[in-house]
C-alpha cells in the first residue's frame, strides 16, 4: 500500500526536505489568513476614529455652530445642501458591503496549494485591500463639509460601531490574526533547526523531535485557538445579550 504524500511529508529520509516541507507547510497557513488579518484590523482601526469623532463631536454644545457651511457662506455651497444624509449612509453600506464580498473572495485562497499562486493572490488580495481601505477612508472626508456636524457624527458613530463590531467580531471569531501570528512564529522556530542542521549545532535525531515536537505543538495549539474562538466568542454574545435584558 503506497502512502500518501500528505501523511509521509514530515517522515522523510533527509532531514533538510523534512524541515523544508514543514516550512513550507506553516508559511502556506499564515499567508492564508494574512490579507484578512490586515483586512479586518484595518477596518477596526478605521472604525475606532469614526467613533471617536463621532463621540466628540456628538457631545459638543456647538456641533451644529462648527459646521463648516456655516462658517463659509458662499452660494457654491448651495449644491451640496441639495444632498441627503442617507447618501452618506448609502456610501459607507456600499463599503462595508464590498469588504464583505472582498473578504469571501480571500477565503477561497484556502484551497490553493501551491505557494508562489498562494503568496501571489495574497499580494493581489492585500494591495486591493489598502485600495479600499483608503477609498473609504477619503469618501468621508467631504461629508464633513456637506453635512451639519452634528448630523454627521451621529452617522459616523452609526457605522462606526457598525464597522468595528462587524470586522472585530469576524477577526475573533475565524482567529485571522490569531492564525497568521501563529504560524509565522511556527515558520520561525523551524528556520532555526534550519540553521541549527545546516551548521551542525545538533545531531540530526535531536534536530528531527525537535522537529516533530514543534509539528505537535502547533497542531495542538491550532486545535485550542479554534474552538476557544469559537466558545469565546459565543459566550461574549451571550453575555451581551443577558445585559440587555436584565436592563
Amino acid at each position: 500500500m503506497t502512502t500518501s504524500n500528505n501523511i509521509a511529508q514530515y517522515a522523510k529520509t533527509d532531514l533538510l526536505e523534512a524541515i523544508e516541507s514543514a516550512h513550507e507547510h506553516f508559511n502556506r497557513l499564515a499567508y492564508q489568513s494574512k490579507t484578512l488579518h490586515y483586512l479586518t484590523r484595518r477596518l477596526t482601526s478605521l472604525a475606532s476614529f469614526m467613533i471617536l469623532f463621532g463621540l466628540l463631536t456628538s457631545t459638543a454644545s456647538l456641533a451644529d455652530k462648527m459646521a463648516v457651511h456655516h462658517i463659509i457662506s458662499l452660494d457654491t455651497w448651495q449644491f451640496y445642501y441639495q444632498f441627503d444624509i442617507h447618501y452618506f449612509d448609502m456610501l459607507v453600506l456600499g463599503f462595508s458591503s464590498l469588504s464583505i464580498l472582498l473578504s469571501r473572495i480571500l477565503a477561497r485562497v484556502k484551497n490553493i496549494t501551491e505557494l508562489s499562486t498562494l503568496k501571489a493572490q495574497v499580494d493581489i488580495g492585500k494591495h486591493y485591500s489598502n485600495r479600499l481601505i483608503w477609498a473609504f477612508s477619503l469618501s468621508l472626508l467631504p461629508g464633513f463639509f456637506i453635512f451639519s456636524l452634528g448630523e454627521y457624527a451621529d452617522h459616523l458613530l452609526f457605522w462606526g460601531i457598525f464597522i468595528f463590531v462587524g470586522a472585530y467580531s469576524s477577526n475573533r471569531k475565524y482567529g485571522y490574526t490569531r492564525a497568521f501570528s501563529r504560524n509565522r512564529l511556527y515558520t520561525v522556530k523551524i528556520r532555526l533547526l534550519y540553521s541549527e542542521k545546516a551548521l551542525e549545532l545538533d545531531v540530526d535525531d535531536n534536530i528531527r523531535q525537535k522537529l516533530h515536537e514543534l509539528i505537535n505543538e502547533a497542531s495542538i495549539q491550532t486545535h485550542k485557538d479554534i474552538v476557544g474562538d469559537y466558545i469565546a466568542y459565543g459566550n461574549s454574545a451571550l453575555k451581551w445579550l443577558s445585559s440587555k435584558k436584565l436592563k
